[in-house]
């Protein structure tokens, strides 16, 4: 569970404190990690047409709904490659002068693995905001779908803070892309500092697949050498 205790104090801040601490300013908008695991944009450059792209992954920004209004120059969109194949993408209201977000709507996005063999697995959702906040939710639809708002693949939600799922990631059938809705809900004087989407990808099924063959194989070919060793050792 992730609840504001000091502001600026949390995962997230500590994620890019760790993963991205030669993070510097590129025209102003863009924020890229020369360690090469965080990039991030100002809501404004994202929303403006400029791709969020890390790894094999890319954010692309589809719409806001229900008066969802960040402020262009101060929010924040984050994407953390975590290594192991979780990556996650955060939107973060730290920068502005309250530290926190208390409005309502929502915002789709479309995430893609860039990749041809790698396929996201599982999704998760985190927050940090106020013991009273109310609820985030995160709508998971088809990458092809036309809109996403409600989860025909699946519905997570965040609680006053909660994680969901409480751990790892809830699974999905592989896929290439996603359409996600993040949607905010809160209750009156809820705030919110981040919202944390995780995803968590693998190599495609025939790669794992083919992996294993040959691993299961190894026993039976080790046997082999050894005999045909022996058999010509016998021979000399």
């Amino acid at each position: 569970m992730m609840m504001i205790t000091a502001l600026k104090q949390n995962k997230f801040t500590q994620a890019l404190a760790m993963g991205a601490s030669a993070i510097g300013v590129l025209a102003g908008s863009m924020l890229t990690a020369s360690s090469a695991n965080a990039a991030q944009l100002t809501w404004g450059a994202w929303t403006g047409g400029t791709l969020l792209t890390q790894g094999d992954k890319k954010v692309t920004y589809i719409s806001s709904q229900g008066g969802f209004a960040p402020e262009s120059s101060l929010d924040t969109v984050n994407l953390l490659d975590l290594g192991g194949g979780k990556y996650n993408f955060v939107i973060s209201f730290l920068n502005r002068s309250t530290g926190t977000y208390t409005g309502s709507g929502s915002f789709t996005y479309k995430i893609e693995v860039t990749d041809p063999k790698k396929f996201i697995t599982g999704v998760s959702l985190d927050s940090t905001v106020s013991s009273n906040y109310g609820t985030t939710s995160k709508y998971v639809c088809a990458g092809n779908a036309s809109s996403c708002s409600s989860g025909t693949i699946l519905t997570l939600t965040s609680t006053n803070g909660s994680e969901d799922p409480v751990s790892g990631f809830a699974p999905i059938t592989p896929a290439k892309s996603l359409l996600i809705t993040d949607n905010f809900a809160p209750n009156a004087g809820g705030a919110a500092e981040t919202v944390k989407n995780g995803f968590q990808q693998v190599p495609e099924p025939l790669t794992i697949l083919g992996t294993g063959v040959v691993l299961g194989a190894l026993p039976a070919l080790k046997k082999e050498y050894a005999k045909r060793n022996k058999k010509k050792d016998g021979d000399a």
